[in-house]
Formats: structure tokens, C-alpha cells, sequence
């Protein structure tokens, strides 16, 4: 009998799995918190992301939103001169490591590491997403700049992540819809991300 690993990377490979694949057959991690990968605070109150975006953790939903009313700005245009991408070299990467894959069985299971905020997401948490939807058609060339930037800083927490973790898999979360469809038009989606 193969392992669940193995089950999984048939499944990467898009070949039959012998097996029905479950969330336990990965060792699963979203490397983030107040002092290391903090992309969203994820404790209660009023919290700070590591590009100094307000966050209100609402008990409700279990989790932070950008606080409202508080945006780094309004005007796409001005992007760079709001955001600062922080320093990965700084974070201690061996002590969370450690911390994060103590209980990992690498020959077994599938280890996943889950990383949020694409680059949409980071748009509209720095944003007013109204302000996005509009930036979206009337300022193209300042989104295009924004999301290549975020995209150039996911590659570096990439590459840290996987020299630091080695995972199987990484899994970047964004939302780019709902249930309805997408936020843009398909072309603008093609066109920008």
C-alpha cells in the first residue's frame, strides 16, 4: 500500500489516486503571526500588518478585516509612495521553522505550506475596494505596476519559505470572485493578474 504522500502526488499528477485523498493526509501550515509572516493580525483588537494596513479582528467571522474607514490610500497612483515591502531577511525564519514543522512526518504525509494575501487581496486591504474597481478600469498601468510589485515580493517569501520549510506544495491564496462570478471582467483579470 502506498503512503498518503504518494496518494497525493498521484493526484498532483493528475492520475488516479488509489485512494480518497483527506485534509489529514497533509502536514499543513500557514507560516504567519504578529512577529514573522504578518500579512494579516490575527489576534483580537486592532492590530498592524507588516505594511502598516489597520486590521479589526471581528469576532463573528473569526478572523480580521481591514478596519474600516482606514486604508493606506484612496488613489492607486500613490501606491509607492504608501507601501513598503518588508525586509524578509530580518524575520528569525529557523525559530519558526522549527516551531511550525516539529510534528511532521515528511515520509508519510504531504507537507503544504499556505500562504494568503495574493496580490488582489493585498490591493483591497490597502484599499477601499470600491476605490479598486475603479483604479481597475481607469488606472490599468498603476494596478499593473502594484500587483507586479506584490507579485516580485511574493517570489522573494517564496523562495525564503521554500529554502527554509522545503515543503511539497505552497498554496497562494487570493479572491478574485464570488459566487456569482469574477470581481473584473475576464480580460481585465487576464490583462492585470
Amino acid at each position: 500500500m502506498i503512503t498518503p504522500k504518494e496518494n497525493l502526488q498521484l493526484v498532483f499528477e493528475h492520475k488516479q489516486p488509489e485512494f480518497m485523498p483527506l485534509k489529514e493526509d497533509f502536514d499543513l501550515c500557514y507560516p504567519h503571526g504578529q512577529n514573522f509572516i504578518n500579512e494579516r493580525p490575527e489576534v483580537a483588537g486592532i492590530n498592524k500588518d507588516w505594511f502598516d494596513q489597520s486590521w479589526t479582528f471581528e469576532p463573528s467571522v473569526n478572523a480580521a478585516n481591514p478596519t474600516p474607514g482606514f486604508h493606506l490610500f484612496s488613489d492607486i497612483t500613490t501606491w509607492e509612495d504608501n507601501i513598503v515591502f518588508p525586509n524578509l531577511d530580518k524575520l528569525d525564519w529557523e525559530y519558526y521553522v522549527k516551531k511550525d514543522t516539529a510534528n511532521w512526518d515528511r515520509d508519510r504525509k504531504m507537507s503544504s505550506l499556505r500562504n494568503l494575501f495574493g496580490m488582489f487581496e493585498r490591493l483591497f486591504s490597502v484599499m477601499d475596494f470600491t476605490d479598486v474597481l475603479i483604479a481597475l478600469m481607469e488606472e490599468p498601468e498603476a494596478c499593473s505596476a502594484f500587483f507586479s510589485a506584490v507579485a516580485d515580493h511574493k517570489i522573494r517569501l517564496f523562495e525564503r519559505m521554500i529554502d527554509y520549510y522545503n515543503p511539497d506544495i505552497i498554496i497562494m491564496h487570493d479572491d478574485y470572485g464570488n459566487h456569482q462570478g469574477l470581481f473584473m471582467q475576464p480580460s481585465v483579470w487576464r490583462a492585470l493578474l
